[in-house]
């Protein structure tokens, strides 16, 4: 097949699978007020009920919510501790605690973007785990495009909490090997909690939590790969990222978009609370430019809480609240990706939105670099508590057409908790619950909502022994791009790793391909929290090629030639004129085999007339007479 045809075939599909997850995207109806109430589904009964709902521009102005993209709401009435993730298809995966005598047990349900349970799936849900003993802090992350990773604090022993593990496949069933109930991963004897999971965007993924360790509070890190088991290198009594001694307590994690993850954290100091961030590599090691054990943000006589984090291609922004006795203050702030304090963010104490007492920050990455911000907050410390919205840029600015100290949502004064920000296209969706209901739903971030322009097949290329595949893509983009070779036994293999070329393209290398096989990849797009299978394609590797020189012109004062190697190694060109003087002489080094190209600056002596070009390889050589005409 033609690599055009190749490239129009794959554009065709990406399209499709493009249009085909919009679709399923459409699923409430909603009224044309700034401020309105939205259909939201319980988790448990299926009972519907309601979450008020705000849409902003990207430049802050109001729009109404009938123009808006609609998408799934899930939540809880009896606020049950649910976590609820995107399927990366418009639905969601939703765990959550239900009380099952004196104790808790862990429930799972997926609901599909038309709203119905997945067929397989229980309509009052799955146990995930109901073994003696209550299960709590539930946490979610995708595996892949086929299924989740769960984990949990479990008090199925008695005398010390445990934290545990397992894979499930969409209908909450478990997977590769991991029993019912899933796999004991803390320390025997370890009192652990407060478990976090980040997908590693390849199927597998990092548990991080914290442990009774030496008599104080360690975080605890393990990676798991998407087959299952503990990731080579990876410990197996996990790997202490917090330094000795200290007592590390509310850890939360997100994706760093390079395979890695970044952390944050509080730990208790003499006088008081500190707040740290460190970033963690793809190995598991502490990352390159970051001190160990991180970074510290701030001191405080006061207890000092993480609440969120969002990475950008360039940093990451993060949200903590600093809480006293009597009051509250919410913060943000920002660290480079390198480590490094980005220009105008300040190094230590974080921004205080207002001047007043806030609360409950979530934050919510624009696309474009910055962030947007919520929270609980007063204009002056005279005016009642109401749910604020401001977007940031990267260097901390606020962005013109927002306030400096946020707009004020309508009709959140004094009746709003517990709010949720949500990216969408060219603005943002904010939704709250009214404390006297004791609701809890939120909108899900739907399949492209936070991956913005999807990458774009340029070309496919193949050789004997090499397939390269390039894209086209945003740069930054905020997301990673990954391929997949289907296997002969039908499952799916990763290939290789997205570099950029001198043209700016994504290029991915295969070199695990069979001369005259026709290979069928896919290829896989992952954000924070989101991964998504974007199309299918096929490419023809060519059996073999000859050595050989098919044809040698000048354009735009360059002599160009295309030649064909058999296999990889070193090639020399020649050229000589009709007398035998040899008027160029290019030893190079391939990685492939099959079609090279090459072009010179015209050498002196070339001009119209008839030369010959020479190419040897492998001890055998082969010469081509050309009449140049220009």
């Amino acid at each position: 097949m033609r690599r055009k045809e190749v490239v129009a075939r794959v554009r065709r599909r990406i399209l499709t699978s493009a249009r085909l997850v919009m679709r399923s995207l459409v699923l409430w109806a909603v009224v044309a007020e700034p401020v309105e109430a939205r259909d939201c589904q319980d988790i448990r009964t299926g009972q519907a009920f309601v979450v008020p709902t705000a849409g902003y521009t990207s430049g802050g102005t109001a729009v109404a919510l009938d123009s808006l993209p609609e998408r799934l709401c899930v939540g809880s009435l009896q606020g049950t501790s649910a976590v609820t993730i995107s399927d990366g298809a418009g639905g969601a995966f939703v765990s959550w605690l239900q009380p099952a005598g004196e104790y808790c047990d862990l429930m799972f349900q997926h609901v599909l973007a038309s709203g119905e349970v997945v067929q397989g799936c229980p309509e009052g849900g799955r146990a995930v785990c109901n073994a003696k003993g209550s299960q709590s802090q539930p946490t979610l992350t995708l595996a892949g495009n086929s299924g989740v990773w769960s984990a949990w604090k479990d008090c199925r022993e008695a005398g010390a909490s445990a934290i545990y593990l397992v894979r499930l496949d969409s209908q909450g069933v478990p997977t590769l090997g991991y029993p019912e109930g899933g796999i004991k991963t803390s320390e025997q004897g370890e009192p652990s909690s407060e478990p976090c999971l980040v997908g590693d965007g390849q199927g597998g993924a990092w548990l991080l939590w914290r442990a009774k360790r030496s008599g104080s509070g360690a975080l605890i890190l393990k990676h798991f790969g998407g087959d299952g088991a503990l990731v080579s290198g990876s410990p197996t009594g996990g790997r202490v990222i917090t330094t000795s001694g200290t007592s590390a307590a509310h850890p939360i994690a997100t994706s760093d978009g390079a395979g890695g993850l970044v952390v944050s954290w509080s730990q208790e100091a003499a006088t008081g609370s500190r707040i740290y961030v460190n970033r963690i590599g793809a190995s598991g090691d502490q990352y390159a430019g970051w001190p160990a054990g991180g970074l510290e943000l701030e001191d405080s006589p006061a207890l000092l809480k993480p609440m969120a984090l969002e990475t950008s291609p360039t940093q990451v922004f993060m949200t903590w609240t600093e809480n006293f006795e009597d009051s509250c203050s919410a913060k943000f702030g920002s660290v480079a990706l390198d480590g490094t304090w980005p220009a105008g963010w300040g190094e230590q104490g974080g921004r205080v939105p207002g001047p007043g007492v806030s609360a409950t920050p979530a934050l919510a990455a624009d696309g474009a670099g910055g962030v947007y911000a919520t929270w609980l907050g007063q204009p002056d410390s005279t005016a009642a508590l109401a749910l604020r919205l401001v977007r940031f840029g990267a260097n901390g600015d606020t962005i013109q057409g927002w306030p400096t100290g946020g707009l004020e949502v309508p009709n959140t004064s004094g009746n709003a908790s517990r709010p949720h920000v949500l990216r969408i296209d060219n603005g943002v969706l904010v939704s709250w619950n009214k404390p006297s209901e004791r609701a809890d739903g939120q909108f899900l971030d739907a399949a492209l909502a936070s991956l913005g322009q999807l990458p774009e097949l340029a070309s496919a290329d193949a050789w004997p022994d090499l397939v390269r595949l390039a894209w086209r893509a945003p740069n930054p983009a905020p997301y990673s791009l990954g391929v997949e070779r289907s296997d002969t036994d039908g499952s799916w293999v990763r290939v290789g790793k997205a570099v950029t070329s001198p043209e700016g393209l994504l290029t991915i290398d295969d070199r695990e391909v069979t001369p005259g096989s026709t290979v069928k990849y896919r290829q896989r797009v992952a954000g924070t929290q989101m991964e998504l299978v974007t199309g299918e394609f096929t490419v023809k590797v060519p059996a073999s090629v000859p050595l050989g020189i098919r044809t040698l012109y000048t354009r735009s004062n360059r002599l160009l030639l295309v030649a064909t190697t058999p296999a990889k190694g070193p090639v020399r060109f020649e050229l000589f004129d009709v007398q035998g003087r040899r008027l160029l002489r290019d030893d190079r080094t391939f990685d492939h085999a099959g079609e090279v190209k090459l072009d010179w600056s015209i050498p002196d002596g070339v001009n119209k007339g008839v030369y010959f070009a020479r190419i040897a390889f492998g001890g055998q050589s082969k010469t081509r007479k050309f009449i140049i005409k220009n």
